[in-house]
Parts: structure tokens; sequence; C-alpha cells
């Protein structure tokens, strides 16, 4: 498995789009209109943007599904449990090349040593867990009691150049196209951060879309080829999703014992530190 940054899945493809696309920066839609024969979107400063086919690629809380499809709740299923996710530059050297794995019961921790030096940290914990307020007040509420180095680290989230927080949830719809607006990726079947491979399945699925498109000039037609053939993959991952949920969230302390033996095998399997 090739685990890659956010970010760094970001500038690839920006710079594969900038070139033969029109960006427009700091803009939302704010609306949206089907013509038959096409769409036309509205930007919040307004201006029309009229095409043949309208992907929304815009993530969990998608503003084209929520404009086209309906609210978000209608689709969304929720863990009870929330993930927080930074990078940490220039960690301590004791765990600087070391992978690093916490379990406890309704929380886990990861430290992911990067080629730069730095570690990607990631933290998963059940919602009950947190005290109110914003992100980091409940990030540094759920691990309260920890020693260690964890206090520490945990600060850096407060000087760390972005920090990604959420809900962990899934999507699930019956139908990822209406006329010519089709979803693609977490808007339109989140398999939640715990299944992983959701950028896979994004740019998988992306491509997936244009060869069926390409091959069949009628879209309906198209569209409707290309959600069967993606339906079994995204099932299958929101299945490994949800019971992931009980690798990453263990509701007892046998369930901590479990995980941390499988992650000691697979250790002694494939010579990785933990």
């Amino acid at each position: 498995m090739i685990s890659i940054l956010r970010g760094d899945l970001e500038s690839v493809l920006h710079r594969a789009a900038r070139n033969c696309a029109d960006l427009h920066y700091g803009q939302t839609m704010a609306a949206v209109r089907s013509t038959g024969h096409g769409v036309t979107i509205v930007l919040e400063d307004g201006t029309e943007i009229s095409a043949d086919l309208l992907v929304g690629a815009d993530g969990a809380h998608s503003v084209v599904r929520r404009l086209v499809f309906g609210p978000e709740a209608r689709w969304r299923y929720d863990f009870g449990a929330e993930v927080v996710s930074y990078e940490i530059t220039d960690p301590p050297p004791a765990i600087r090349e070391k992978t690093t794995i916490l379990t406890t019961i309704g929380r886990s921790a990861g430290l992911y040593p990067q080629s730069d030096g730095g570690l990607s940290a990631f933290f998963t914990f059940e919602s009950h867990l947190a005290d109110s307020g914003g992100p980091l007040t409940r990030l540094k509420h759920a691990y309260r009691d920890l020693g260690w180095l964890w206090p520490e680290l945990i600060n850096r989230a407060e000087c760390a150049d972005s920090v990604f927080f959420d809900d962990i949830t899934q999507t699930r719809m019956n139908t990822w196209h209406h006329g010519r607006i089709v979803l693609v990726g977490d808007a339109a079947w989140a398999v939640s951060l715990l299944a992983g491979a959701g950028s896979s399945l994004a740019v998988g699925g992306a491509l997936s879309l244009a060869e069926h498109l390409n091959r069949q000039p009628d879209i309906s037609v198209g569209l409707d080829r290309w959600q069967r053939h993606m339906r079994p993959h995204v099932a299958s991952k929101q299945v490994l999703g949800r019971r992931a949920k009980h690798l990453f969230l263990p509701s007892s302390q046998a369930a901590v014992s479990l995980r941390v033996a499988g992650i000691r095998t697979a250790n002694s399997l494939f010579g990785s530190h933990a």
C-alpha cells in the first residue's frame, strides 16, 4: 500500500489541470440550472458557466450534492467519531524514523514518518470523549490523560501549517447522477477515512467516468454504465470502513489487545517499526 499526502495529491492534480482547464480560485457554486442539453452553474460572484456535463468532485460536504440532490444529512451515515490530522516538522529524534501507533478504548493515534524527516499525525476518537470547543480543544481533551511524548506532539498542532479535522462519516446514495450532473469521489460515496483508499476511489472513479463517457456518445447511458461498474468497488470499501471502526475505535480492552496483537504480527512479518 502506498499513502499519498493530501497536499501532494492536490499539487499533482493542479499541475495536470492548470494548462488545460479554466481555474476559478476563491469561488464556490451558488446555483445550478439544467438546460436540457447541458447545465449552467452560477458562482458566488455572479459568473455563469455553461457546459455539457457538471461533475461534482467537491468532497464529503459537497455543494453540488446539496444543490442538486438535497441536504447532506439525507445521505450521511455518522460513525459518532472525529479525526484530526496534521504534519509535525522536526519531531523528536526518538520517533523520527518510526511508525508509532497508540490504541486505547474509543480512540487511536498514529505517527507516520515522511521522506522529509517530518511525521504525519493522525488521531481518531469517539466524539463523546471530547469536550465542547474547536477541533484542537477537542483533540487535547480527548487525549488529556496521555503521558510520554503525546502532550508535546498534540500541542504541535497549534503551529502546524494546516490541520485537517472532520467528523468520520460515510456518504450513501441511491444514485450518483441526475440529468447532466454527476458526483464522483467523496461527494458521491465517501467510504470514511477508516477504510482508506478514498483518493484511489476518487481518482480511479473519475478515470472510469471519462472512459465510459468516451466510449458512449449518449451521456445518460454512459453515466448508468459507469455507476453499475463502480457500485461493487464502492460497496466493498464502505463495508471495510464500517468494520475498520472496531479496529481504530475499539470498544473494550479485549478489542484493544486484539488490535495490538495484530499490529505486532504485521511488524514481525513485514519488518516495519511500531
